[in-house]
């Protein structure tokens, strides 16, 4: 009996840690870093912090204690570089592939276990997030935190884990507040399964109020204001109700897990055959029954929960948020593979991690090209500008920033203007003279991000000023373990009648569009069109 248990644990533990080597090289063969949007804020935040440094403000990416602490934690133990600022969301990211495995396996054994996690691991979008340092791998992992001790609560009659579930659900609060009031009300369809209540839901009640409490005791002390982030979250329907560009419709998380699936490749279409084989098995599963009610619950709650009656607005949706609720769907998914007959099992998981690594790959690129001409920007006015005058759009204005929280010497890092500064600068310019090309500025015009952020409508070459003098093109940077897979993939599909339109996108994540740089002349009215 003892050799059957220890065959039995080696073999989980062999199975385990292949799942785990692979969920790590595809997230380190993938990691994408620098985008220009949240990770800034939480990256500048974390550093403060690890100096020992608070920055008072009331930006809600500035007071996620539950991001910026654990970075600056990071950067104050290992040194400060771009892969310690992202370790907490790898971390994280790993840590949830980690807890849907002891899920799986303790509700229906290991080999839906092993499929689960492998599953969640090629998700790409859940892969792709690894790399990101935003607060997205946290948000997920503490929410299956919070799942996974409540399970293991009710199956170990322990109060102990109904605490840490309460805990984790509050640690949620520390991340993002408004989720945290939100996807406890999944918990409710527990009670209505169980059709009673008991002590644990008071214990979990108070595990979350204790981190709510201890969250709001921090910032009195750091900012003299008990209610600062209580009030931000509940003033004006708080972050969800204010991001108005967001899309709103019932069916969107739908739409990516049924139709356009590259986030998620086959999560959504499995998910749904586990839920298929469950009834047609065993309706009174209690794993599955516990499992639904989670993945169910939170993609209900996230897709139809109502912002106004008139007009009917449901909450507003991003791509990024479905990593609430991939764990669940990973689990669903799981088991249904593990109840097909074994040549399909193994042909679906092999599929599945073809299709996982080609997805992540293109998620990588996509950041990539995006930002591929910003380093070039910051590289020419480093070394061929001097002291140049520089304005650029508002992902290399970014970048810039991102550059000095990593600089040895931030003093010394170059510093790009916005844009849509440019009109007001043009009379002290003036004032300076102009440089031995006879300009008194440089304008950077990238077309790669034309379409995005606020530097002025600058959208094509018709909108710039016919006296600005091109001087110099800037060869994108695009890089990255995805440009060969892409590259590849390009060579693939030439070989079959292909849409022209699908030919340009795969193609622009490895060429991306170029940066031209431009001269502005003293005389010169640069007009820059109101965004």
């Amino acid at each position: 009996m003892d050799m059957r248990l220890t065959k039995d644990f080696a073999t989980s533990a062999y199975a385990f840690a292949g799942v785990m080597f692979a969920a790590l090289a595809v997230r380190w063969l993938f990691f994408t870093g620098f985008f220009g949007t949240d990770e800034i804020n939480y990256t500048v935040q974390g550093l403060l912090n690890s100096q020992g440094v608070w920055r008072s403000s009331d930006y809600v990416g500035d007071v996620r204690l539950g991001i910026n602490f654990p970075v600056g934690l990071a950067l104050w133990l290992f040194g400060t570089s771009e892969f310690v600022a992202n370790l907490w969301s790898l971390l994280c990211s790993l840590g949830e592939v980690v807890l849907v495995f002891l899920i799986a396996q303790r509700f229906w054994g290991l080999k839906a276990a092993v499929l689960s996690a492998l599953l969640l691991a090629f998700t790409p979008l859940h892969a792709h997030f690894a790399g990101r340092l935003m607060a997205d791998a946290p948000l997920g992992f503490f929410i299956t935190l919070s799942f996974y001790a409540l399970f293991r609560g009710d199956l170990n009659v322990s109060w102990r884990w109904h605490l840490a579930a309460g805990l984790a659900a509050g640690f949620v609060w520390w991340i993002k507040s408004h989720v945290a009031l939100l996807y406890v009300l999944v918990f409710a369809g527990y009670l209505l399964w169980e059709k009673r209540i008991s002590a644990k839901w008071f214990i979990m009640g108070a595990g979350f109020v204790a981190m709510v409490v201890l969250n709001s005791l921090i910032f009195w002390g750091m900012q003299g204001d008990f209610w600062h982030v209580i009030r931000m979250t509940t003033s004006g329907g708080a972050e969800y109700a204010q991001q108005q560009w967001m899309k709103t419709s019932a069916g969107f998380y739908l739409y990516y897990l049924f139709v356009d699936m590259r986030h998620t490749w086959l999560l959504g279409p499995l998910a749904l055959l586990g839920l298929i084989a469950s009834l047609r098995r065993n309706a009174g599963d209690d794993g599955m029954i516990r499992v639904a009610i989670w993945g169910i619950g939170l993609l209900t709650v996230f897709s139809l929960f109502v912002l106004s009656i008139k007009p009917l607005t449901f909450i507003p949706k991003q791509t990024n948020y479905m990593l609430m609720f991939l764990a669940p769907l990973a689990l669903l998914g799981g088991y249904g593979l593990s109840r097909l007959s074994r040549p399909v099992m193994l042909g679906l998981a092999g599929l599945i991690v073809v299709l996982g690594v080609f997805g992540t790959a293109l998620e990588q690129m996509a950041i990539r090209s995006f930002v591929a001409n910003s380093k070039p920007t910051q590289a020419y006015l480093a070394s061929a500008a001097g002291s140049k005058n520089i304005y650029g759009m508002t992902n290399a204005v970014r970048f810039g920033i991102y550059e000095r929280i990593f600089a040895a010497d931030p003093d010394k890092t170059p510093i790009i203007r916005n844009m849509k500064f440019l009109d007001d600068d043009m009379k002290w310019l003036r004032t300076k003279g102009v440089d031995q090309n006879g300009f008194v500025a440089y304008a950077v015009i990238d077309w790669q991000t034309a379409e995005w952020g606020h530097h002025g409508a600058f959208r094509s070459a018709a909108d710039l000023p016919a006296c600005w003098r091109p001087v110099a093109k800037l060869a994108p940077v695009s890089s990255g373990g995805g440009v060969s897979l892409v590259a590849k993939a390009i060579r693939f599909v030439e070989l079959f009648p292909t849409n022209p339109r699908l030919m340009d996108k795969l193609e622009n994540l490895i060429q991306p569009k170029p940066a031209v740089v431009y001269g502005i002349p003293p005389a010169c009215e640069a007009k820059a069109i109101p965004p």
